[in-house]
């Protein structure tokens, strides 16, 4: 899959982002180059990642979610939650394997178990780890898609959280 400049996509392990350039990086003594999109991420102004542009779809790099999509994905918050399970290690695994994805329902999904199991009892700090992180990965890829601020993006997704459990 080709991307362009200015491309909104979104990488599995750091979020949404655009693609603000393409570089290329010579690789070894040898004088072999490889190009690389160059991805300005939505979670910081700052960060930029280089992507090799040979390697997309190995890493997972996809297009971001059509703005059609996003109340589609939204209602996933407002939807039944699933138990997860009470082993740690297994709950644990179950939750790496939903972040690294890269998928967004499933990332609303794991935000709404994981809060509705805190409404039951306090998170494991590594739980709610997860639930931090697939609520921001969430909430780039929203905010990417409609020009909002990831705070905005994540209000919204809190208000659909508190909407659905309450408190």
């Amino acid at each position: 899959m080709g991307f362009q400049v200015g491309d909104k996509v979104v990488h599995p392990s750091h979020g949404a982002g655009t693609i603000c350039g393409i570089e290329t990086h010579a690789m070894n003594s040898a004088g072999a180059s490889s190009s690389y999109y160059v991805i300005s991420l939505m979670s910081a102004a700052s960060r930029r990642v280089l992507i090799p542009v040979d390697n997309v779809t190995l890493i997972g790099l996809r297009s971001a979610m059509a703005r059609s999509k996003m109340n589609e994905v939204l209602e996933f918050l407002s939807g039944r939650p699933s138990s997860l399970s009470n082993n740690f290690t297994e709950r644990q695994a179950q939750l790496c394997g939903i972040l690294k994805s890269g998928d967004p329902r499933q990332w609303a999904e794991l935000a709404r178990n994981l809060y509705w199991r805190g409404l039951k009892k306090k998170l494991s700090a590594t739980d709610l780890e997860y639930y931090t992180r697939a609520r921001d990965m969430l909430a780039g890829e929203i905010a990417l898609g409609d020009g909002c601020t990831i705070e905005t993006a994540i209000k919204r997704i809190e208000d659909r959280l508190r909407a659905r459990f309450g408190q």
